[in-house]
């Protein structure tokens, strides 16, 4: 039985990634810091991922594959390399999509496409995939990268203003007016934690995965129109969607919006061909609609009691834009 060692395993996706790596007869590990209240099975061995002594925990308990889901930058990618280069047989680095260069003409964006990222993330994780290809590339160990787009499963999902999906869920059961920029036209996917978790499952000691990226993102071309209308009708909601100006919103509560001056502005339409080309048994397990629903079914009630820091900011908002029309 081949050890899957994952660093993290607490969260979103690293909880569907070690179901699917025990549902493939995976012996799985956790390594973190173990301050983190979640009911797991799997044994933790405690330590700083960022932390080159700490890293060394890991080789006792003889891991086959690491899947590293808390590297965020070159040096996280340095001392990985510096611990288990010749020691593991293969390496899985999540990445994100926000490697890519920003997009606002419903481009598709391919594992080749152009790569300028807007963001500091985006920009760390990068240096961190060129750090494990060249390791790879030095023979040091397999290495397989992901690049997910949008994440969301029953615990957390984002809106068009930020990460913070729950918030928007609450408004809207409570018939709360809900804002959406440029008119809630621009592309985008979400993909539930499970259909994530089955591939890095699937790539697990593939040799077919060896030296592959992969995009992985939801196979739903969405509008965030879309995504809103669809909520209120699920919950029968009588909330109205206040269409904004996305210049106007960054312009004047950037300090409180940089996930949509940086990432929901633009069109994210990932191609996972190359996914399914390489990796058969992987398989969509849970589309949009049903995953909305699951969101809607394990947060309804407590959407109603839920409390954001973002509540004053759409109060302000919208209380702004009234004026200015009065």
């Amino acid at each position: 039985m081949k050890t899957v060692v994952i660093l993290g395993g607490t969260g979103i996706l690293s909880t569907s990634i070690s179901k699917f790596c025990k549902n493939e007869g995976f012996n799985v590990l956790h390594f973190n810091r173990g301050i983190t209240n979640i009911k797991s099975d799997e044994k933790t061995i405690i330590g700083d991922r960022h932390s080159k002594n700490d890293l060394y925990k890991v080789l006792p308990h003889n891991p086959d594959i690491i899947i590293d889901m808390l590297c965020f930058d070159e040096y996280d990618a340095d001392i990985a390399i510096s611990v288990f280069a010749g020691k593991i047989e293969q390496y899985i680095f999540c990445s994100t999509a926000s490697v890519y260069s920003p997009v606002n003409d419903e481009s598709i964006i391919y594992e080749y496409s152009s790569k300028n990222p807007c963001t500091e993330y985006g920009k760390n994780k990068l240096k961190a995939e060129r750090k494990f290809i060249s390791a790879y590339n030095k023979g040091l160990f397999k290495l397989t990268i992901f690049r997910p787009g949008h994440v969301y499963n029953e615990k957390f999902f984002i809106n068009n203003l930020s990460l913070d999906g729950l918030y928007l869920l609450k408004r809207l059961v409570h018939n709360q007016d809900v804002i959406l920029s440029d008119y809630g036209k621009r592309y985008y996917q979400a993909c539930h934690a499970d259909n994530i978790g089955l591939a890095f499952a699937k790539v697990c000691n593939n040799n077919i995965a060896d030296g592959k990226i992969y995009n992985i993102a939801g196979e739903e071309k969405l509008t965030w129109r879309y995504t809103y209308e669809f909520l209120i009708n699920e919950i029968s909601s009588k909330s109205t969607i206040c269409y904004i100006d996305t210049d106007y919103l960054i312009k004047n509560y950037l300090e409180k919006l940089e996930f949509l001056s940086t990432c929901t502005r633009y069109d994210t339409i990932l191609s996972v061909e190359n996914l399914h080309k390489d990796i058969k048994e992987y398989k969509y397990l849970i589309d949009f609609c049903t995953g909305m629903r699951l969101v809607i079914k394990n947060n309804f009630s407590a959407a109603e009691l839920y409390t954001s820091e973002e509540e004053q900011l759409y109060e302000n908002i919208l209380s702004d834009i009234k004026n200015i029309k009065e």
